[in-house]
């Protein structure tokens, strides 16, 4: 049987799919609700005690040393596990369509289960605390180079527009 203990790391989260149904993973064969938080200096020092800091991914991004936590919808016996719980600073569950954007602070709980030699411990989170909340903006087209602003000005075109003409290129 595996050792299971629960700790809690305090960060910045990233790509959040922890409100509601989980989503397909990577590999299309399960469904999973995810997470991926940059821990702060206590944090990583905590992942590293446990063993599991070669978790710690660094992609060059807004997310420098993040690590991804999942929790799969099933067990490997078809069991249902159950979503992280996800709760605002005074432990009031979190509204499921207020969706959790990048660069929301958070402290996540999760399980730790060590599975014995030979074999990679599981960290699992369990519940989630919303400390300061960055709103989910979806971004439908880049923003136009070299502008500070996404909004186009009244008299540009978005880019792939067909040019006006003058009246006196196409003389009658």
């Amino acid at each position: 049987m595996a050792k299971k203990n629960t700790h809690v790391i305090h960060g910045v989260a990233h790509w959040a799919k922890i409100l509601g149904d989980p989503v397909p993973n990577y590999g299309g064969d399960n469904r999973e609700w995810t997470i991926d938080v940059t821990p702060d200096a206590d944090g990583t020092k905590i992942l590293r005690d446990l063993g599991v800091d070669s978790r710690i991914k660094n992609k060059g991004d807004e997310r420098a040393n993040f690590i991804q936590l999942r929790q799969k919808e099933k067990r490997l016996d078809g069991t249902l596990n159950r979503a992280p719980a996800v709760v605002d600073e005074d432990g009031r569950p979190w509204p499921k369509d207020k969706l959790i954007g990048n660069g929301t602070v958070v402290d996540v709980k999760f399980s730790f289960r060590d599975y014995g030699p030979g074999k990679q411990p599981g960290i699992y989170p369990e519940a989630i605390r919303i400390r300061e909340h960055k709103e989910y903006i979806p971004q439908h087209f880049a923003p136009i180079a070299g502008r500070e602003d996404d909004e186009p000005k009244a008299d540009e075109k978005p880019q792939g527009h067909i040019k006006d003409f003058d009246d006196d290129e196409f003389p009658e």
